[in-house]
């Protein structure tokens, strides 16, 4: 999976998550551009926050998030 930030004027930060919410790839994206940014493995998940905020969290690779049940059901 790839991302990129044509048309986004706020710089992001990515984390790529497996099916188990392990984070195994965080990434800076800076606005306009069209770089490609990718997880290192396949991810089933991408978490999107105004860039700075997985940092001063504290969120790092191999950290998990945690993923509420409701994402694995089917809609109704």
């Amino acid at each position: 999976r790839g991302f990129w930030m044509k048309n986004t004027i706020t710089p992001l930060d990515i984390a790529f998550a497996r099916m188990d919410g392990t984070i195994v790839a965080i990434h800076t994206m800076p606005p306009l551009t069209l770089q490609s940014f990718s997880s290192i493995e396949p991810a089933m998940f991408a978490l999107e926050v105004k860039a700075g905020v997985l940092g001063k969290l504290g969120v790092q690779e191999g950290d998990k998030l945690i993923i509420p049940e409701e994402v694995f059901k089917d809609a109704p």
